[in-house]
């Protein structure tokens, strides 16, 4: 019965809101300038990675090392106007594809335009990860269970997608910029969430929303309206008739956005390391956990196995 009812939604319907998001990526395309295209060398069964990043490079040697050894075989990179060239790091790898642009991020929809240009062209069946350059993908069981495991039961039930949720950590101290040392792991510095304070809605296509944590807690907010969205659906096996539209926080069909909690599918999270609007805060306090693996996170009800046992 699910594999019935995911195929009937993922195989053939498209949403009227798919084509215009189409176009506009036709046109962003003519924006991105290839710098490094070794697309060539994808193969059939590869898993891909898209990032969008500007003045990140200090973050990418250590971004390439995590996601090589998660799974990834190729990454498609779009340097949005560095001022020191992503190039400058990349060039001569050859599980890496770069673009550079100088298009206004504005016109482009944040730079989902350019995202959205890119997998229609290089992704389609393949299994992606859209991530930023401050995310790190984690799921139910990974320090026992492969990538390819989590994407083996995915494809068995025919569930095109991971939902995942945006967990924000932080350090014991204040929060600050450039902390990490070019190489190592933010989760060495930054080992900290939030372990509750999370609120769930759904959205006007029927996504599920979640907004809270850390950035509710600390700004005091009184209403979840105007702080960040934490749903994310950044692990999506690409097809024709998708795109996104808010970033990798909605995609179309809707159905790619929901949790899916009453099918029993795992869900995963990021782990974000990048909270530019509390620097100078202490987040640390009586609500924090530590992360000390996946099972921290299934523990605090922020990911879930479901029916992966």
């Amino acid at each position: 019965m699910i594999k019935k009812v995911f195929a009937q939604h993922f195989s053939w319907f498209w949403h009227p809101k798919v084509k215009p998001l189409k176009r506009r990526a036709a046109r962003a395309m003519k924006h991105l300038q290839p710098i490094q295209n070794n697309t060539s060398r994808i193969k059939p069964k590869d898993r891909l990675l898209m990032t969008v990043g500007r003045d990140d490079n200090p973050r990418i040697p250590y971004f390439l090392e995590y996601y090589r050894k998660l799974g990834i075989n190729h990454f498609l990179f779009v340097d949005h106007m560095s001022e020191s060239p992503m190039a400058d790091i990349l060039v001569g790898q050859d599980d890496v594809s770069i673009w550079r642009t100088e298009q206004n991020d504005s016109d482009a929809g944040s730079g989902v335009d350019w995202i959205n240009a890119l997998l229609s062209r290089y992704a389609v069946s393949h299994w992606v990860l859209t991530v930023d350059l401050d995310e790190f993908f984690v799921y139910p069981f990974m320090e026992s269970r492969s990538f390819d495991d989590l994407l083996a039961f995915h494809d068995d039930i025919e569930k095109p997608c991971m939902f995942t949720m945006q967990v924000d950590m932080y350090p014991e101290g204040l929060i600050a910029s450039n902390q990490v040392p070019i190489g190592e792991s933010p989760l060495k510095y930054a080992p900290f969430f939030d372990r509750d304070g999370y609120l769930q809605s759904k959205g006007n296509d029927l996504e599920t929303c979640v907004r809270g944590g850390p950035r509710m807690r600390m700004l005091q907010a009184t209403t979840t309206d105007h702080l960040p969205l934490l749903n994310k659906t950044p692990l999506i096996k690409w097809r024709a008739r998708y795109a996104y539209s808010n970033r990798t926080h909605v995609a179309f069909p809707p159905l790619l956005n929901m949790a899916h909690q009453k099918y029993h599918v795992p869900t995963g999270a990021l782990l974000h390391f990048k909270l530019k609007e509390l620097e100078g805060y202490v987040l640390y306090g009586s609500n924090s956990a530590r992360y000390i693996g996946s099972q921290s996170l299934v523990e605090a009800n922020l990911m879930t196995p479901g029916g992966w046992k």
